[in-house]
């Protein structure tokens, strides 16, 4: 088994002990929250008023749903589905690069 131990888990880029998962960097880590509306806007606009049942779904949706959508969940719509896949990959880029910064500084030297 592989699996490192929850503590070895925890996002070293927010520092709240909650394990550094897709859910948490996607949803929920507070570091990266400027980035993730940022995300969340280009997302809800990529639904635009044509797909108003799937933006709403989004926007009501639980956790779950939100994640897969942003996980690539089809809407029926290719040029959503890139436009959302878009946004979701210039995030992630951002978090690592950020989640990068802060790990270097807990390496010793």
């Amino acid at each position: 088994d592989h699996r490192l131990p929850l503590t070895d888990a925890c996002c070293y880029v927010c520092c709240s002990g909650a394990v550094e998962d897709v859910r948490h960097m996607l949803l929920h880590c507070s570091h990266t929250a400027v980035d993730r509306d940022a995300m969340m806007r280009k997302v809800r606009n990529a639904q635009g008023p044509h797909h108003m049942s799937s933006r709403m779904a989004f926007e009501d949706g639980n956790d779950e749903h939100r994640l897969k959508v942003l996980l690539g969940m089809p809407s029926g719509c290719k040029l959503e589905d890139a436009k959302v896949d878009r946004a979701v990959k210039c995030f992630l880029l951002k978090v690592e690069r950020e989640r990068r910064r802060c790990c270097s500084r807990l390496d010793p030297p």
